[in-house]
C-alpha cells in the first residue's frame, strides 16, 4: 500500500474492501463505499446459500439412509419368501 499526504489527512491509494476503514480525503471514497456494500451483501448472500446447501445435503443423506434400510428389509423379505417357497415346495412334493 502506498500512503500519500493530502491536506494533512492520510489517504490510502488502495484499501482492503473487507477492512471497513475509509478516510474522507480518499478520491474514490464513493466508489469504494458502493463496492464495499455490494461485497458485504454478496458475502451474506453466499453464506445463506452455503447454509441452505448444507441443509439439503443433510436431508439427502437421511433420505439415502432410509432407502438403504428399505432395500435391506426388501432383501430380507425376499430371502424369507424364497426359503418359504423352497421349504413348502419340498414339503408338498413329498
Amino acid at each position: 500500500m502506498k500512503n500519500f499526504e493530502k491536506d494533512k489527512k492520510l489517504c490510502l491509494e488502495t484499501t482492503q474492501i473487507s477492512s471497513g476503514s475509509k478516510y474522507d480525503g480518499h478520491l474514490f471514497k464513493w466508489v469504494e463505499d458502493g463496492t464495499h456494500e455490494e461485497v458485504n451483501e454478496l458475502k451474506l448472500e453466499g453464506t445463506f446459500l452455503i447454509n441452505d446447501l448444507k441443509l439439503q445435503i443433510e436431508n439427502l443423506k437421511e433420505e439415502i439412509q432410509g432407502c438403504k434400510n428399505e432395500m435391506k428389509n426388501f432383501k430380507r423379505k425376499t430371502i424369507c419368501a424364497f426359503w418359504w417357497l423352497v421349504c413348502c415346495g419340498h414339503c408338498c412334493l413329498l
